[in-house]
């Protein structure tokens, strides 16, 4: 986890509108990809999640960045730690809210 690095889903990359060939972002870019009003809403379910061991869930807006419209989102953090409590990684789930 130390790196920041993300590895993401095909689906992941459509829903923000990459391609593998782009890569992901980092933590900071993944969180920046929302709306800003929701960036720190974002960022607390990562910061609590990592500190408290506990899963978090949340909403908010995912922009596409092929299209420049943003949707409507769920997303879940899981925290990984290893048999010492370190934190090795986090897995998320992002989904899409139909409308």
């Amino acid at each position: 986890m130390a790196t920041g690095e993300l590895t993401w889903s095909d689906v992941t990359y459509e829903l923000h509108g990459l391609t593998r060939e782009d890569g992901p972002p980092d933590i900071a870019g993944a969180i920046n990809s929302y709306h800003e009003d929701d960036r720190p809403k974002v960022q607390q379910a990562v910061t609590e999640a990592i500190e408290t061991a506990e899963a978090r869930s949340g909403a908010g807006r995912l922009l596409n960045v092929s299209t420049g419209n943003y949707s409507d989102v769920e997303f879940e953090i899981y925290p990984v730690f290893d048999n010492g409590g370190e934190l090795i990684w986090i897995a998320g789930v992002i989904r899409l809210v139909p409308t």
